[in-house]
């Protein structure tokens, strides 16, 4: 598989999510059952889903290709051959530049010479996201419905007086908790 998205695809994935789901039939935040039917804001009546929920959402893309060629300088800036092509840059460099920006300079030669390499890399780690968001491991997922899963996307929580309503995680209650008391 190439991407996360075409894992929701695979019969397995399927599999997977549909074992989940029988054996945790409800939404780990609200506690409202597939099928049931729930009355939003504005009156109209809507029908719970529940679908499967990663709590550490898997991040691949620039940000992991960043990671990667961070830490492999990191293992080459430990060989010998770093202080020779920091020499190098210090020689070619005009004067006054500092020992940051010389570090710099040597970076981006390094990663220009080894993009292969860390291009390469960069699969191995994607793949390994990858291969890991298909588990369904009890303490890396979470079972939510509809509105749930809406509300976490947003970076909001369950209100834990009412339990029907959401807030941001700084607050203890929901708007209309927090005015009754």
């Amino acid at each position: 598989m190439s991407s996360i998205s075409h894992s929701w695809n695979s019969p397995d994935w399927r599999q997977k999510r549909t074992e989940l789901l029988t054996k945790i039939p409800f939404c780990q935040w609200c506690g409202k059952k597939d099928g049931e039917i729930y009355t939003d804001t504005d009156g109209k009546l809507h029908k719970v889903s529940l679908s499967v929920h990663h709590i550490e959402r898997p991040k691949y893309g620039l940000g992991l290709y960043r990671k990667v060629a961070a830490k492999l300088f990191n293992i080459y800036s430990k060989t010998p051959d770093f202080q020779t092509d920091i020499d190098k840059t210090r020689v070619a460099a005009p004067l006054g530049l500092k020992q940051k920006e010389i570090l710099e300079i040597t970076k981006g030669r390094w990663q220009r010479d080894n993009k292969t390499f860390i291009k390469e890399s960069y699969d191995l780690e994607k793949a390994k996201i990858i291969e890991g968001y298909t588990n369904f491991e009890e303490d890396e997922v979470l079972v939510l419905c509809n509105r749930c899963h809406y509300a976490r996307e947003k970076g909001l929580v369950l209100c834990k007086v009412c339990k029907s309503k959401y807030h941001k995680p700084i607050y203890d209650m929901c708007w209309t908790c927090s005015v009754i008391r």
